[in-house]
């Protein structure tokens, strides 16, 4: 809609006071049917031979890396139905991705572990209980753990 028309059409729904949020939110829901347009073009990254984009606010969506043309949302067989972190991370021996995710609604905080071969699996494990710092999406593995930074 915003290409027909040649200028923007969503309000802004990311910075601002809480009231202004709030009425954004609702007002592009009853406009579009979503709060948020629909982005991914914050990172590119390549799993199991494919190419994903990215942006914090949506599902990862799969890419034509010669023509970055989207082809569909990466949603993993419906097993991850939030939008992704902008930074995922591979498993060096593994090739396993690591993910996480953040969202409005319970698990509100979630990691991900994706197999590489298919059939791709994931394992999601819900961190919102353990943290004991602001929501970082920054991480960092080792073997079989992985580090949030804690702030205090």
């Amino acid at each position: 809609m915003e290409k027909q028309r040649n200028k923007p059409s969503y309000l802004p729904a990311v910075e601002g006071d809480s009231p202004a949020i709030l009425a954004a939110f609702v007002l592009n829901a009853l406009r579009f049917g979503d709060v948020n347009k629909i982005l991914s073009n914050t990172s590119v990254f390549e799993h199991g031979g494919k190419y994903y984009s990215v942006a914090e606010n949506y599902l990862a969506q799969e890419i034509d890396i010669s023509s970055l043309s989207t082809l569909d949302d990466w949603d993993l067989g419906g097993a991850w139905g939030r939008p992704f972190t902008t930074h995922p991370k591979k498993a060096p021996r593994s090739g396993e991705l690591v993910i996480m995710g953040v969202d409005a609604v319970k698990p509100y905080y979630v990691v991900g572990v994706i197999s590489e071969q298919p059939p791709v699996a994931c394992l999601i494990h819900d961190i919102w209980d353990s943290l004991v710092s602001p929501i970082c999406d920054v991480f960092a593995f080792v073997q079989h753990n992985i580090g949030l930074p804690t702030f205090s």
